[in-house]
Protein backbone atom coordinates (compact mmCIF):
# COMPACT_ATOMS: atom_id res chain seq x y z
CA UNK A 1 0.00 0.00 0.00
CA UNK A 2 1.25 3.53 -0.82
CA UNK A 3 2.33 5.26 1.66
CA UNK A 4 0.04 8.70 2.59
CA UNK A 5 1.93 11.83 1.06
CA UNK A 6 1.06 13.51 4.64
CA UNK A 7 2.55 10.93 6.22
CA UNK A 8 6.12 11.13 6.61
CA UNK A 9 6.51 9.67 10.67
CA UNK A 10 8.79 6.96 8.60
CA UNK A 11 11.62 9.77 8.23
CA UNK A 12 12.68 10.23 12.23
CA UNK A 13 14.17 13.74 12.04
CA UNK A 14 13.41 13.97 15.80
CA UNK A 15 16.92 11.77 15.74
CA UNK A 16 18.80 14.06 13.87
CA UNK A 17 20.87 15.87 16.74
CA UNK A 18 22.87 17.98 14.10
CA UNK A 19 19.59 20.18 13.31
CA UNK A 20 18.92 23.61 13.55
CA UNK A 21 15.45 24.55 14.86
CA UNK A 22 13.32 27.90 14.83
CA UNK A 23 10.40 27.91 17.11
CA UNK A 24 7.47 30.35 16.36
CA UNK A 25 5.03 30.87 18.98
CA UNK A 26 1.28 32.47 18.58
CA UNK A 27 0.71 32.65 22.40
CA UNK A 28 -2.41 34.73 22.15
CA UNK A 29 -4.06 31.21 19.68
CA UNK A 30 -2.25 29.07 22.26
CA UNK A 31 -3.86 30.80 25.14
CA UNK A 32 -7.27 31.00 23.99
CA UNK A 33 -7.44 26.85 23.19
CA UNK A 34 -5.89 26.37 26.83
CA UNK A 35 -8.43 28.56 28.75
CA UNK A 36 -11.35 27.43 26.44
CA UNK A 37 -9.99 23.25 26.55
CA UNK A 38 -8.20 23.00 30.27
CA UNK A 39 -9.66 23.45 33.50
CA UNK A 40 -7.67 24.51 35.61
CA UNK A 41 -5.78 26.23 32.54
CA UNK A 42 -1.94 25.15 32.71
CA UNK A 43 0.43 28.15 33.89
CA UNK A 44 1.95 29.74 30.67
CA UNK A 45 5.63 28.57 32.38
CA UNK A 46 4.69 25.10 31.85
CA UNK A 47 3.55 26.08 28.73
CA UNK A 48 7.01 27.77 27.47
CA UNK A 49 8.80 24.98 29.36
CA UNK A 50 7.28 22.23 27.60
CA UNK A 51 7.33 24.01 23.97
CA UNK A 52 10.62 24.78 24.25
CA UNK A 53 11.61 21.09 25.05
CA UNK A 54 9.71 20.20 22.22
CA UNK A 55 12.03 21.99 19.95
CA UNK A 56 14.83 20.50 21.44
CA UNK A 57 13.71 17.35 20.82
CA UNK A 58 14.25 17.97 16.93
CA UNK A 59 18.43 19.55 17.24
CA UNK A 60 19.61 22.56 18.39
CA UNK A 61 17.12 25.31 19.07
CA UNK A 62 19.20 28.32 17.88
CA UNK A 63 15.79 30.75 17.68
CA UNK A 64 12.60 30.67 20.24
CA UNK A 65 9.77 33.28 19.58
CA UNK A 66 6.46 34.15 21.35
CA UNK A 67 4.39 36.62 19.97
CA UNK A 68 1.29 38.46 22.01
CA UNK A 69 0.18 41.87 22.55
CA UNK A 70 2.07 42.16 25.84
CA UNK A 71 0.76 45.62 26.50
CA UNK A 72 -2.75 44.04 27.14
CA UNK A 73 -1.99 40.65 28.10
CA UNK A 74 -1.89 39.44 32.03
CA UNK A 75 1.36 36.99 31.64
CA UNK A 76 4.48 38.61 32.22
CA UNK A 77 6.46 38.50 29.32
CA UNK A 78 9.67 38.25 31.07
CA UNK A 79 8.55 34.40 32.03
CA UNK A 80 9.14 33.90 28.83
CA UNK A 81 12.57 35.23 28.56
CA UNK A 82 13.89 33.21 31.43
CA UNK A 83 12.57 30.51 29.51
CA UNK A 84 15.20 30.48 26.73
CA UNK A 85 11.78 32.17 24.38
CA UNK A 86 11.92 35.88 23.42
CA UNK A 87 8.56 37.86 23.86
CA UNK A 88 7.43 39.66 20.40
CA UNK A 89 5.12 42.60 21.11
CA UNK A 90 2.78 42.22 18.34
CA UNK A 91 -0.12 44.97 19.04
CA UNK A 92 -3.43 44.78 18.19
CA UNK A 93 -5.11 47.70 16.01
CA UNK A 94 -7.82 49.60 17.08
CA UNK A 95 -10.26 47.64 16.01
CA UNK A 96 -9.42 44.57 18.23
CA UNK A 97 -8.12 42.78 15.12
CA UNK A 98 -5.07 40.71 15.77
CA UNK A 99 -1.52 40.77 13.13
CA UNK A 100 0.05 37.86 15.09
CA UNK A 101 -0.20 35.73 12.37
CA UNK A 102 0.90 38.53 9.61
CA UNK A 103 3.84 39.52 11.98
CA UNK A 104 4.74 36.19 12.70
CA UNK A 105 4.58 34.38 8.89
CA UNK A 106 6.95 37.97 8.20
CA UNK A 107 9.79 37.15 10.45
CA UNK A 108 9.59 33.10 9.74
CA UNK A 109 10.29 33.96 5.78
CA UNK A 110 12.86 36.40 7.17
CA UNK A 111 14.58 33.85 8.77
CA UNK A 112 13.65 31.21 6.70
CA UNK A 113 16.58 33.56 4.06
CA UNK A 114 18.52 35.14 6.53
CA UNK A 115 19.21 31.58 8.41
CA UNK A 116 19.23 29.32 5.66
CA UNK A 117 20.97 26.65 7.84
CA UNK A 118 17.84 26.14 10.03
CA UNK A 119 16.48 22.59 9.15
CA UNK A 120 13.48 22.59 11.60
CA UNK A 121 10.43 25.25 11.66
CA UNK A 122 8.24 24.45 15.57
CA UNK A 123 5.31 26.57 14.41
CA UNK A 124 3.27 26.48 17.98
CA UNK A 125 -0.60 27.65 16.76
CA UNK A 126 -3.77 26.17 15.55
CA UNK A 127 -4.43 28.95 13.15
CA UNK A 128 -5.21 27.86 9.40
CA UNK A 129 -3.42 31.36 8.30
CA UNK A 130 -0.49 29.64 8.87
CA UNK A 131 -0.71 27.10 6.04
CA UNK A 132 0.59 29.63 3.15
CA UNK A 133 4.10 29.76 5.25
CA UNK A 134 3.78 26.04 5.97
CA UNK A 135 3.82 25.06 1.91
CA UNK A 136 6.90 28.10 1.33
CA UNK A 137 8.81 26.44 4.17
CA UNK A 138 8.52 22.78 2.66
CA UNK A 139 9.12 23.93 -0.73
CA UNK A 140 12.83 25.43 0.78
CA UNK A 141 13.09 21.65 2.32
CA UNK A 142 12.45 22.76 5.72
CA UNK A 143 11.31 20.30 8.07
CA UNK A 144 7.91 21.18 10.29
CA UNK A 145 6.28 20.76 13.43
CA UNK A 146 2.97 22.23 14.15
CA UNK A 147 1.51 22.12 18.02
CA UNK A 148 -2.05 22.96 18.36
CA UNK A 149 -5.14 22.20 20.35
CA UNK A 150 -6.52 18.75 18.69
CA UNK A 151 -9.75 20.20 18.20
CA UNK A 152 -8.79 23.91 17.30
CA UNK A 153 -5.75 23.76 14.54
CA UNK A 154 -6.50 23.14 11.12
CA UNK A 155 -6.98 20.52 9.14
CA UNK A 156 -4.67 22.09 7.00
CA UNK A 157 -1.96 22.69 9.27
CA UNK A 158 -1.61 18.62 10.36
CA UNK A 159 -1.98 17.68 6.48
CA UNK A 160 1.03 20.44 5.80
CA UNK A 161 3.31 19.32 8.41
CA UNK A 162 5.70 16.75 8.65
CA UNK A 163 4.50 16.02 12.95
CA UNK A 164 1.94 17.41 14.57
CA UNK A 165 1.94 17.39 18.37
CA UNK A 166 -1.77 17.94 20.41
CA UNK A 167 -1.81 20.50 23.07
CA UNK A 168 -3.18 17.73 25.08
CA UNK A 169 -0.46 15.27 24.53
CA UNK A 170 2.81 18.12 25.30
CA UNK A 171 1.04 19.56 28.65
CA UNK A 172 -0.14 15.89 29.47
CA UNK A 173 -3.61 17.21 29.75
CA UNK A 174 -7.35 15.92 29.01
CA UNK A 175 -9.79 18.34 27.51
CA UNK A 176 -12.12 19.77 30.08
CA UNK A 177 -15.71 19.00 30.08
CA UNK A 178 -17.71 21.48 28.92
CA UNK A 179 -18.40 24.74 31.33
CA UNK A 180 -21.36 24.95 33.59
CA UNK A 181 -23.95 27.29 32.96
CA UNK A 182 -23.58 30.67 34.27
CA UNK A 183 -26.06 31.95 36.76
CA UNK A 184 -26.63 35.11 35.94
CA UNK A 185 -29.42 36.11 38.67
CA UNK A 186 -26.02 36.05 41.35
CA UNK A 187 -23.19 37.09 39.08
CA UNK A 188 -20.91 39.14 40.27
CA UNK A 189 -19.98 41.88 38.07
CA UNK A 190 -16.83 43.28 39.63
CA UNK A 191 -14.58 41.87 37.74
CA UNK A 192 -15.77 43.23 34.44
CA UNK A 193 -16.89 46.54 35.94
CA UNK A 194 -13.13 47.49 36.38
CA UNK A 195 -11.78 45.72 33.41
CA UNK A 196 -14.22 48.08 31.08
CA UNK A 197 -13.15 50.86 33.43
CA UNK A 198 -9.21 50.84 32.95
CA UNK A 199 -9.54 49.64 29.34
CA UNK A 200 -11.43 52.89 29.36
CA UNK A 201 -8.44 54.98 30.85
CA UNK A 202 -6.25 53.60 28.49
CA UNK A 203 -7.38 53.35 24.91
CA UNK A 204 -8.93 55.92 22.82
CA UNK A 205 -12.09 53.73 22.71
CA UNK A 206 -12.98 50.35 23.96
CA UNK A 207 -13.88 47.88 20.94
CA UNK A 208 -16.91 45.26 21.93
CA UNK A 209 -14.79 42.95 19.33
CA UNK A 210 -11.76 43.48 21.21
CA UNK A 211 -12.65 42.87 24.57
CA UNK A 212 -14.65 39.54 23.68
CA UNK A 213 -11.92 38.22 22.19
CA UNK A 214 -8.68 39.95 23.65
CA UNK A 215 -9.05 40.34 27.13
CA UNK A 216 -12.44 38.98 28.50
CA UNK A 217 -10.99 35.73 30.62
CA UNK A 218 -11.52 33.82 33.77
CA UNK A 219 -9.19 36.50 35.37
CA UNK A 220 -11.05 39.69 34.90
CA UNK A 221 -14.91 37.75 34.29
CA UNK A 222 -14.76 34.01 35.75
CA UNK A 223 -15.30 33.22 32.07
CA UNK A 224 -13.07 30.87 29.64
CA UNK A 225 -16.05 29.90 26.77
CA UNK A 226 -16.14 32.58 24.31
CA UNK A 227 -20.24 31.60 23.58
CA UNK A 228 -20.34 32.72 27.69
CA UNK A 229 -18.22 35.57 27.16
CA UNK A 230 -20.59 36.68 23.97
CA UNK A 231 -23.77 36.44 26.33
CA UNK A 232 -22.19 37.85 29.12
CA UNK A 233 -21.57 41.65 26.35
CA UNK A 234 -24.88 41.33 25.38
CA UNK A 235 -26.08 40.64 28.74
CA UNK A 236 -24.25 44.14 30.18
CA UNK A 237 -25.42 45.79 27.32
CA UNK A 238 -29.41 44.64 27.60
CA UNK A 239 -28.71 45.37 31.41
CA UNK A 240 -27.35 49.07 30.75
CA UNK A 241 -24.03 48.43 32.79
CA UNK A 242 -22.18 49.32 29.45
CA UNK A 243 -23.51 51.45 26.64
CA UNK A 244 -22.55 50.91 22.93
CA UNK A 245 -21.55 53.51 20.34
CA UNK A 246 -20.05 53.61 17.00
CA UNK A 247 -16.35 54.74 15.68
CA UNK A 248 -15.55 55.32 12.59
CA UNK A 249 -12.67 52.99 11.36
CA UNK A 250 -9.96 55.80 10.16
CA UNK A 251 -7.35 53.10 9.61
CA UNK A 252 -9.12 50.59 7.72
CA UNK A 253 -11.54 52.63 5.86
CA UNK A 254 -14.44 50.57 6.54
CA UNK A 255 -17.26 50.14 8.58
CA UNK A 256 -17.33 51.91 12.22
CA UNK A 257 -16.62 49.96 15.05
CA UNK A 258 -18.84 48.63 17.76
CA UNK A 259 -17.24 50.34 20.83
CA UNK A 260 -18.82 50.32 24.65
CA UNK A 261 -17.91 52.33 27.90
CA UNK A 262 -19.39 52.26 31.02
CA UNK A 263 -22.74 53.49 32.32
CA UNK A 264 -21.88 54.96 35.92
CA UNK A 265 -25.54 55.86 36.55
CA UNK A 266 -26.27 52.01 36.55
CA UNK A 267 -26.45 51.04 40.18
CA UNK A 268 -24.51 48.00 39.77
CA UNK A 269 -21.62 50.10 38.64
CA UNK A 270 -22.03 52.56 41.05
CA UNK A 271 -21.85 50.42 43.84
CA UNK A 272 -18.67 48.92 42.13
CA UNK A 273 -17.17 52.32 42.02
CA UNK A 274 -18.22 53.55 44.95
CA UNK A 275 -16.71 50.62 46.84
CA UNK A 276 -13.16 50.90 45.21
CA UNK A 277 -13.31 54.57 46.44
CA UNK A 278 -13.58 54.09 49.59
CA UNK A 279 -11.11 51.09 49.61
CA UNK A 280 -8.85 54.05 48.51
CA UNK A 281 -9.72 56.55 50.29
CA UNK A 282 -8.93 54.18 53.74
CA UNK A 283 -5.76 53.56 52.36
CA UNK A 284 -4.40 57.36 51.50
CA UNK A 285 -6.08 57.95 55.47
CA UNK A 286 -3.54 55.47 56.22
CA UNK A 287 -0.57 57.39 55.25
CA UNK A 288 0.67 59.66 52.24
CA UNK A 289 2.06 58.14 49.24
CA UNK A 290 3.77 59.54 45.77
CA UNK A 291 0.37 58.54 44.08
CA UNK A 292 -2.93 56.66 44.59
CA UNK A 293 -2.23 52.87 45.53
CA UNK A 294 -3.82 50.38 42.70
CA UNK A 295 -6.45 48.41 45.20
CA UNK A 296 -5.92 44.10 45.21
CA UNK A 297 -7.02 43.75 41.98
CA UNK A 298 -4.15 46.41 40.29
CA UNK A 299 -6.47 48.93 39.28
CA UNK A 300 -6.84 52.38 40.82
CA UNK A 301 -10.14 53.46 41.43
CA UNK A 302 -10.84 57.45 39.23
CA UNK A 303 -14.26 58.04 38.85
CA UNK A 304 -15.66 57.50 34.96
CA UNK A 305 -17.34 61.12 34.36
CA UNK A 306 -20.78 60.50 32.19
CA UNK A 307 -20.79 60.95 28.72
CA UNK A 308 -23.95 60.69 26.97
CA UNK A 309 -23.78 58.52 23.84
CA UNK A 310 -26.56 56.61 22.51
CA UNK A 311 -27.93 53.84 24.00
CA UNK A 312 -28.65 49.99 21.80
CA UNK A 313 -30.71 47.06 23.26
CA UNK A 314 -28.32 44.42 22.58
CA UNK A 315 -25.39 43.78 20.00
CA UNK A 316 -25.29 41.00 17.35
CA UNK A 317 -22.37 37.73 17.34
CA UNK A 318 -20.43 39.04 14.46
CA UNK A 319 -20.76 42.76 16.01
CA UNK A 320 -19.37 41.90 19.02
CA UNK A 321 -16.49 39.24 17.63
CA UNK A 322 -15.95 35.62 18.02
CA UNK A 323 -12.61 34.56 18.63
CA UNK A 324 -11.66 33.38 15.20
CA UNK A 325 -12.55 29.47 13.88
CA UNK A 326 -8.89 27.97 14.00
Amino acid sequence: MAQDRYDRRGDDFSRRSHNRVALFLDYENLRKSIEHHFHPAPSPQLLCEKLFDLAARFGHVLLANAYADWSISETDPREFRRRQIEPRLVLTKENGDDRTDITMSLDALETLFAEPEIDVYVIASGDSDFHDLLQRLRRRGKRIVVCGARSDTGRELIRGSDKFVSLEELLGVRASKPPQPVDWETYDWTGFVRLIRDLDRKLNFVGLRYVATKVLNPHNCGLSDRHQKQDLLNRAIDMGIIEPYQVDNIEEGGEPVSACRLNPDHPIVKEILARDEEKTGEEAAAGPGPEAEPDSEGNSSRRIPTINRPRRSSVEADEVGRPGEH
